[in-house]
């Protein structure tokens, strides 16, 4: 008894941890369902941007590469730190893209289709480069949080 009292304030800050973790988790995964690689809404949105079929697909195909290529380079960097705090800094300044992109195309005039298209796939497209940041660094925190 006087182990598991001694250790259970040591173990509380995981407690913490586990619970932020799956708030931010879930969170991330509802807002990213609506407008995510998987939905039909980001090639539905570009169709009514441009009729040109090529840029419909590379809107989700390059999502791809700019969020796995930025890894295969961030893993080795990541990897050699002692402390990955500060990678994951600009987590709230990258998710908050989305909400720039959202700015941008409500103040654009809708008539200028090829200006909303460039501004989106830019915005869309840097949000894929700084969450694979983000998503690097957060599940290697989640899985060094928790106790083996």
């Amino acid at each position: 008894m006087t182990t598991t009292a001694a250790t259970a304030p040591r173990y509380m800050h995981l407690r913490r941890n586990f619970v932020f973790f799956v708030l931010d988790y879930f969170a991330f995964g509802v807002g990213f369902g609506m407008v995510g690689t998987s939905s039909a809404f980001i090639p539905d949105f570009v169709s009514q941007l441009t009729s040109n079929q090529s840029l419909i697909g590379l809107a989700t195909g390059a999502y791809y590469f700019f969020w796995l290529v930025p890894q295969l380079f961030l893993a080795q960097i990541v990897n050699q730190r002692m402390w990955r705090k500060p990678f994951l800094l600009p987590a709230p300044f990258v998710r908050l893209t989305m909400i720039g992109i959202a700015v941008v195309l409500v103040t654009v005039d809708p008539r200028n289709t090829g200006l909303m298209l460039i501004a989106f796939l830019i915005g869309y497209w840097s949000f894929a480069m700084g969450d694979s940041l983000v998503t690097l660094i957060w599940g290697d925190m989640l899985g060094s949080s928790l106790p083996n």
